[in-house]
């Protein structure tokens, strides 16, 4: 019978307003709740991704008509001819055929002995494996430059 009357004394008169621990939304108990409901939303919504692989942007342009190729004990040595023009990307140049198609991305050039808009026959061999930031052509690494 006592613990009824406290029961009792402890409900709220008219008008009063008590709430229990238990009566506090939940998000409201701390903050480690909200960053437990959140960081999953978040991480997803960062990811963007469908997780299939995205088909690259970059055009590569197979060597000119004026390109010879012979075998070597590294692979093969190509030669091709066009004009040397400063690529899309600071740092990069390509060799541009007569019909204005990127032909090469040049690794190892030199534009103190053959600068921009140089004509040139150039030797080396294609590397489609070296990543680069140029963006254009397939990666050529420079054996041998002459002048046209």
């Amino acid at each position: 019978m006592v613990a009824a009357r406290r029961r009792v004394a402890h409900t709220a008169q008219v008008g009063e307003v008590r709430t229990k621990q238990s009566d506090r939304p939940a998000i409201a108990r701390g903050p480690l709740l909200g960053a437990i409901v959140l960081t999953p939303i978040l991480l997803l919504a960062g990811c963007g991704s469908s997780g299939q692989p995205q088909p690259s942007t970059t055009s590569t342009a197979a060597p000119s008509s004026t390109a010879s190729e012979s075998a070597s004990a590294g692979g093969s040595t190509t030669t091709v001819q066009g004009t040397v023009t400063a690529g899309v990307e600071n740092g990069c140049v390509v060799l541009v055929d007569a019909s204005g198609a990127v032909v090469a991305n040049l690794q190892g050039w030199d534009l103190r002995a053959h600068p921009f808009s140089s004509q040139v026959e150039v030797t080396g061999t294609f590397e489609p494996d070296l990543m680069t930031t140029c963006q254009q052509g397939t990666p050529f690494e420079v054996t041998a430059v002459v002048s046209r």
